[in-house]
This record gives structure tokens, sequence and C-alpha cells, in this order.
């Protein structure tokens, strides 16, 4: 019978770990999505900043989380990083720059001929 209440407790706990294990991971996941919404949105702020004024920004410093990359759409004229795309209805003016990996980037966003250019390089 002590055996049998031992084996009980050591599957209990065996199910909690598991569950904590899991629950970690979901939340891990759910931290970096943040982070890279986070970017897309300091970086959309920036770049509608020179749409609204023509002045330049330059080192702009943006951490572009594990697992993702930053890349510009110029079809639709929209950030993209993961399944994220912003603004939704696109930039006023085309968008262009290089894709970034995931890490640390100095960003400079100019106006040229009715263009955003987007210039970055790893920090």
């Amino acid at each position: 019978m002590t055996a049998l209440r031992m084996l009980g407790l050591v599957v209990l706990a065996t199910m909690c770990v598991g569950i904590f294990l899991c629950a970690y991971a979901y939340l891990q996941g759910l931290s970096v999505t943040k982070r890279a919404e986070e970017v897309v949105s300091q970086l959309r702020f920036e770049i509608q900043y020179v749409i609204d004024t023509g002045n330049p920004r330059g080192n702009v410093k943006i951490e572009i989380p594990s697992g993702y990359t930053l890349s510009f759409d110029s079809d639709n004229n929209q950030l993209v990083i993961g399944d994220i795309r912003v603004p939704e209805g696109g930039f006023s003016l085309p968008i262009q720059g290089p894709e970034l990996s995931a890490g640390e980037h100095m960003v400079s966003i100019v106006l040229e001929n009715n263009r955003i250019i987007v210039n970055g390089e790893a920090a």
C-alpha cells in the first residue's frame, strides 16, 4: 500500500514538472513575440517621423529577437517581422531596406526621391 502511494506521488510530481515546463516554454515564446512587436512598433514610429518631417533619423538602435528576421515589403510598403506586418495599410511612401537578422542593429532612415531608405548594420 505504501509503495502505491509513493508511486502515485512520483507520477503526480512528474505531471506537475511536465506542466510547468510546457507553460514556461509557452510564456517564453510569448515574450519573444512581444519583443518583436515592440521592435516593429519603434521602427514604424521612426519611419513615420521621417515621412512627416522629412528629417533623417540616424543611429536608431533596435534589437531583433532570436528566431526573427526584419524585412521591408516594398510591394505593400510594410515592415515585416515573422507574421507581423505594419502598418496595416502600408506607409504613404515606398520603402526599401536590407533584410536584418536577429541581433542588435544601428539603423538610419532617410527620405530620398520620395522613397524611404532604411540602412542597417550590426551594432
